[in-house]
């Protein structure tokens, strides 16, 4: 599998896995799975967890939105809103103590 970046044994997702990624979110925010905000929290989580970059959540909301480019925005602008970067970083540091220690060489 090729990854897009590797930054301290931090793997971002490969372009396979960002396809995969955004048809799942598309296809849960299609069939009502997620809303608006839980879609942008998703993304903003997986890019401050360095799994994609911002082109990738770029790609990825598009995507969903199918090229409606002013309704992504809508959603971005209501995500900011509603939930700050602390909030984000907060979960974040929240799930990095609770992720296993990786096993030694």
């Amino acid at each position: 599998m090729v990854y897009n970046h590797v930054k301290e044994g931090i793997y971002m997702y490969s372009n396979e896995q960002v396809n995969n990624v955004s048809k799942y979110l598309k296809n849960k925010f299609l069939n009502g799975g997620i809303n608006s905000i839980e879609l942008v929290t998703t993304l903003m989580a997986m890019y401050r967890a360095e799994k994609l970059s911002e082109d990738d959540v770029v790609k990825i909301i598009v995507d969903v939105y199918m090229g409606n480019i002013k309704s992504a925005i809508k959603a971005l602008h209501k995500t900011s809103i509603l939930i700050s970067d602390e909030d984000i970083d907060q979960i974040l540091h929240n799930l990095e103590k609770k992720r296993p220690a990786p096993p030694e060489k």
